[in-house]
């Protein structure tokens, strides 16, 4: 091995890549093999062998051959070994990767520990390796302490502190450097007074981040858990129904619980529970198979201390609980025991958080969640893309719907829909699972003409909206679900097709619209809820039209074959006809219309066309009955619609919100269920009972009638078969949709999001029920968490001349943000600048910001609407409500302010200068520029479903990922200048939230990528900094005492 050292034949960039792909090679052609020894070995589930060790070393290696010349770049020239010695008790392939993209030559022991594993990698790995720089040795104990006598350039072992000392004891004779991987007791914080409201989630994570790895036989997996003394039964009844909800009420025949890795560890497991002491505070499982080499889930309440479970690394399915007078003593205790690998504390309070950071050590501390910091670092990769042609965007109509990510046949597999300017719909197959860099061109799976099927005219085919989703009320368990695409054209022709692109049925809706009026506001909803007893599924259909200007001047050349046919047919008409919006059959132009459709067949079952509100006063009490105050459904059958105001709403409107339009992508259909205000109680009057429930009808038997609690059964019934995976009934029943049902989880509104604010309507009759109109522009929000709706407005300067504060008449100017509160405007909550921040805002404008070269020129400056990323202070918040503002502008300047105290005035929380800039030239009415960039400021996720939000800002040539707290956390080049606001959704199917980027030319894929040797990398070059410190400073002394003094004499 120093002989090919020597030679330079591991130095070359073409070396360590063969190398790596061969890797790689490895671990696609013997996949199933590597499943077979980890289940033999360890009794480790394919899902969990992926999960932790193929997908991670996977990941690993196609990261470092991506990074190769990146790593090679001539800096500072650094030494490699010749002789680098794993001594792996676990980790194997994921350190040689390390070792591999360094130029090193290697000798692996293998686990003796696994041996069907060691016995794998013995036989495959110089198959696929070079054979004269890596070396795998096969052994026990015997083995080990022979190479531990060679000498070495490096040893990594992997393993025990107890083995580990033995090993740096042999190193230490050498002089050899050593990097330990140990382990050690990982404390889980439960901080029950926070996040009560979550227990669920918590316990998830928790029963996930200890038997999840292996059967807890992991470094990182959670050791024991603190919690205050009056919450503990509570945290273990809900671990209770976890386990048995991941594992069955017999754990033993899961497929999902790995085994014990050998006998020993078997044996000393099993020692810990032979302690009487120990064994009496057992209050969950406890049992345990010799045979197998099995042990149950187990929890125990309040071990003794000094017990050798309390001392020692557990490294097994064993979780005690010790349980405190207040959760403040956690770090009193955590500071009392030996440090730990990793701490995880499941807290909203952020002073707590921060004196678990300041005042505890150890060597990660993980929030809310377990085990994701073994993710290591992210980025978003060039993944696949796919170019059309250039087509003049002139006006606001002539934009494509953005594409969706759907997975319409239920395989698993997500595809991308695009819609294109010759009116057709492409299927895209997105590639995620790379090994080079670069985009490579989506397949094209399958593709739908929109055209008519016996007359191919084009004229108003193209589509302007499209959304997929599932329609069938009851499935199978296993079953695939699979999702209808709905697409509207821009003739108003609503397309329903199959998960084979098989069309449904078709509505043309555009009689009931002028013909020179084009789409300003599209929305699609889908849900397999129905209106109609036989039907399957329900789409709704909302938009509202503009006349175009100039309409006849630049026409869609698709639409300028049925012109002379338009013009002709609109002057056929009869005389005494009224005019389109006059007609009682045509929608008025001012009010947004709303279609419902039977999902499978077509069928209308209403339309709101027109609005016909009339005002009401607003003495609530000539409305109301005052014995309830929550919504009648069944009352609107007889009141005139309307007749609510939406403050009688103003929970369920919260419950909708944040709230912003700035295109028609933004228009939204969202369902959800609306009910009256709660007011205060009555005061009971003596002799007189009235109780009228808000789930009971005031008729004796009506439809929907719960008087015995079956709801609450249904439901029930229905989490324990979500939770069972032996259950073959089919899925829980989705009622029908009428005026009697007044189910809570069941929706009974459908909530547009408009340009001029939201509308709810009954979504059984499809009458409105309330209007609520909103400025337009800025974020509509409840930012400060008081239970009143606030705006926040921020402008550019093409529009500083035109806005003016919500309820003043104060002009909006430049740089500023302005927040009120209240609809009307009650008050005004803060102003503050967003352009670069001084901290007694003595710098107007924007005019400090020249020192950083960057324009000054207001005029100039143009401003994203503002979001709202949650923010939390200890309280339960409504979902939406209460968090940071954050503001974006066109020089790139990202701006975050939290609420004062008492939801008054602006907190200045941090400022960051990116390269997310872009400048749009000023354009005329209703025309658009052919440069017109789209920036993007959004919340969003790392994961799908995950309540941990970040923060993505996007310009012209740039996106950046920020933390809520101000870093950034990674950037991305875009091809070329968005379209549209770029999309955050899964296309790899991997949980992981990826980017799309639609431009002039083309779509563009980005999958997001983990770093799952960060963690390895980070402890190296952590490890080599100290040393390279404690080098220089000994040489630095060394100089100053052997330096000669200056003599008098020369």
């Amino acid at each position: 091995m120093s002989k090919t050292f020597k030679s330079g034949k591991t130095r070359s960039a073409a070396w360590r890549k063969t190398q790596l792909k061969a890797l790689i090679k490895l671990l696609k052609d013997n996949e199933n093999e590597i499943f077979q020894a980890l289940n033999q070995d360890l009794g480790k589930h394919p899902a969990e062998a992926y999960r932790d060790e193929i997908g991670v070393v996977f990941k690993s290696a196609t990261y470092s051959l991506s990074n190769i010349e990146k790593w090679m770049a001539p800096t500072k020239q650094q030494m490699q070994y010749s002789r680098i010695i794993f001594l792996a008790a676990a980790l194997s392939l994921d350190p040689l990767i390390g070792a591999i993209s360094a130029g090193n030559a290697v000798v692996l022991k293998a686990p003796e520990l696994s041996p069907k594993c060691s016995s794998f990698l013995a036989n495959t790995i110089p198959k696929y390796l070079d054979p004269e720089a890596i070396k795998i040795i096969e052994g026990g104990v015997d083995v080990s302490e022979q190479l531990l006598q060679q000498k070495w350039d490096k040893i990594f072992f992997t393993g025990s502190q107890r083995v580990g000392s033995i090993v740096m004891a042999a190193a230490a004779k050498h002089l050899t450097p050593v990097t330990l991987e140990l382990g050690g007791k990982c404390p889980a914080i439960v901080d029950m007074a926070s996040i009560s409201s979550e227990m669920k989630v918590v316990a998830k994570r928790i029963v996930g981040g200890k038997w999840g790895p292996c059967a807890g036989q992991a470094c990182i997996s959670v050791d024991y858990v603190l919690v205050e003394e009056k919450s503990s039964a509570y945290l273990i009844d809900s671990l209770r129904r976890i386990i048995r909800k991941f594992y069955g009420e017999n754990p033993k025949e899961s497929t999902s619980l790995s085994k014990i890795v050998n006998r020993k560890n078997f044996n000393r497991l099993c020692g810990l529970l032979k302690d009487p002491l120990v064994e009496a505070s057992i209050v969950h499982g406890g049992s345990s198979d010799e045979e197998n080499l099995f042990i149950e889930p187990t929890i125990l309440l309040n071990p003794p201390l000094d017990s050798e479970i309390m001392t020692q690394e557990i490294f097994g399915p064993l979780l005690p609980i010790i349980t405190l007078n207040n959760i403040q003593e956690s770090i009193e205790f955590i500071n009392s025991r030996p440090k730990s690998l990793a701490i995880y504390a499941f807290t909203k309070d952020e002073t707590f958080r921060k004196q678990i950071v300041t005042q505890t050590s150890s060597g990660s501390a993980v929030f809310n969640d377990t085990m994701v910091q073994h993710e290591g670092d992210f980025s978003f990769r060039e993944a696949w893309f796919h170019l059309s042609d250039e087509y003049p965007i002139k006006y606001e109509a002539d934009r494509l719907p953005p594409p969706i990510v759907a997975d319409l046949n239920g395989d698993g597999k997500k595809e991308v829909l695009v819609a294109t300017h010759d009116a057709k719909i492409q299927v895209l197959e997105p590639h995620s699972r790379r090994v080079d860099e670069g985009f490579s061109e989506a397949r094209v799976l399958a593709e739908v003409s929109l055209l008519p099927d016996k007359i191919r005219v084009a004229s108003g085919r193209r589509a302007v909206a499209m959304a997929a989703g599932v329609i069938d009320r009851t499935y199978k368990q296993g079953q695939p679900l699979k999702q209808v695409l709905v697409v509207i054209t821009s003739g108003w022709s609503v397309m329903c097709f199959d998960h084979n692109l098989k069309k449904l049925w078709e509505a043309n809706l555009q009689e009931d619209f002028p013909h020179n009026a084009h789409h300003r506001e599209i929305a699609i909803s889908i849900s397999n809820y129905t209106l109609r007893h036989g039907d399957t599924g329900l789409v709704l259909v909302g938009g509202r039209m503009e006349m175009q200007p100039h309409v006849y001047l630049e026409l869609d050349p698709f639409e300028e074959i049925g012109t002379a046919e338009k013009n002709a047919e609109f002057h056929r008409r009869s005389a005494s006809e009224k005019e389109a919006t006059e007609n009682s059959g045509t929608v008025d132009l001012r009010h947004f219309a709303f279609y419902a459709f039977a999902g499978r067949t077509g069928a209308l079952r209403w339309s709101r066309k027109n609005e016909n509100i009339e005002a009401q006063p607003s003495d609530a009490s000539q409305l109301i009955p005052q014995h309830n105050y929550k919504l009648d459904v069944h009352a609107l059958n007889s009141r005139h619609p309307g007749e609510f105001e939406c403050r009688e709403f103003r929970e369920s409107i919260l419950g909708v919100m944040p709230h912003h339009w700035d295109r028609r992508e933004d228009t939204q259909l969202k369902l959800s269920h609306f009910r009256r205000h709660k007011r205060k109680t009555l005061k009971k009057v003596p002799g007189k009972t009235i109780n009228y429930p808000f789930h009971k009808p005031e008729e004796n038997h009506p439809p929907g009638k719960d008087s015995t609690k079956k709801i609450s059964k249904i439901i029930g019934k229905a989490a324990n078969y979500a939770g069972s995976a032996k259950s073959k009934k089919p899925f829980p029943y989705i009622p029908t949709i009428t005026n009697y049902t007044q189910l809570w989880w069941v929706p009974n509104v459908v909530v547009a999001h408009q340009k001029e604010g939201i509308e709810a309507v009954h979504l059984a009759t499809g009458r409105t029920l309330c209007k609520l109109h909103l400025l337009e522009g800025g974020l509509h929000a409840d930012i400060n968490g008081d239970g009143v709706l606030d705006h926040v407005q921020a402008v550019g300067g093409n529009g500083a001349e035109q806005t003016v504060v919500s309820g003043s008449m104060e002009v909006l100017r430049p740089c500023w943000a302005v927040a009120t509160s209240g609809v009307p405007v009650r008050e005004q909550l803060f102003n503050a600048s967003i352009c670069h921040h001084s901290p007694f805002n003595l710098f107007q404008h924007g005019e400090f910001s020249r020192n950083f070269g960057r324009t000054s020129d207001a005029s100039s400056l143009e401003v994203a609407s503002p979001i709202l990323i949650p923010r939390s202070d200890g309280h339960k918040h409504r979902k939406g409500s209460h968090g940071d503002v954050i503001f974006l502008t066109n020089r790139g300047e990202v701006t975050s302010y939290s609420p004062g105290l008492h939801g008054h005035d602006a907190i200045w929380q941090w400022q960051l200068l990116t390269d997310a800039t872009w400048s749009n030239l000023p354009s005329p009415s209703g025309m658009m520029e052919g440069g017109m960039v789209v920036p993007t400021l959004k919340a969003f996720s790392l994961r799908m479903h995950d309540n941990q939000q970040m923060i993505l800002a996007a310009g012209d040539q740039e996106a950046v990922v920020i933390s809520p707290g101000g870093s950034i956390q990674t950037t991305i080049d875009l091809p070329a200048p968005p379209t549209h606001a770029l999309i955050c959704e899964d296309f790899s199917s991997d949980g992981l939230t990826d980017l799309i980027v639609v431009t002039s030319n083309g779509v563009y894929g980005f999958v997001q990528t983990r770093t799952p040797g960060a963690l390895f990398f980070s402890t190296l070059v952590g490890c080599l900094l100290i040393v390279m410190g404690v080098i220089f400073v000994t040489q630095h002394l060394n100089s100053i005492k052997g330096k000669p003094r200056a003599s008098g004499s020369r």
